[in-house]
């Protein structure tokens, strides 16, 4: 099989890495540069990772309604990618953003939400251990 993070552009994989290292802002802007440059269908999916990215950073602002729309509108985008894309395991990364819509829906703190349900993002090259 093909590594297919070759697939992902650079800027892709520097934003996944800054997300990663919970630099959200940052990678952010990494996500929305590979957006505004793809002009197939990838493009849409770097969308959801921006916005994804937009929903953590707006938790860390302590901002719980901003970032429910950033990940309602993150899992509307990944629809067109189910069950896969690019490496990604994006039927896993929808269930994911709904339980943390959940755990914001129920009113769990910024705070907690880091603690109990931040999960880095795989580089799709990345085999889990």
């Amino acid at each position: 099989m093909q590594n297919q993070s070759n697939h992902l552009p650079q800027k892709v994989i520097h934003g996944i890495e800054l997300f990663n290292q919970r630099k959200f802002y940052e990678a952010h802007e990494y996500f929305e540069a590979a957006w505004r440059a793809t002009s197939d269908d990838s493009r849409e999916f770097y969308r959801v990772l921006l916005q994804i990215s937009g929903s953590f950073y707006r938790l860390a602002q302590d901002r719980p309604a901003a970032a429910q729309k950033f990940l309602s509108r993150a899992r509307f985008w990944l629809e067109a990618f189910l069950p896969s894309h690019c490496g990604f395991d994006t039927a896993n990364l929808n269930a994911y953003l709904g339980d943390l819509l959940n755990a914001i829906k129920e009113g769990v703190d910024a705070e907690t939400i880091f603690a109990q349900h931040f999960i880095p993002l795989p580089l799709p090259d990345q085999k889990e251990t």
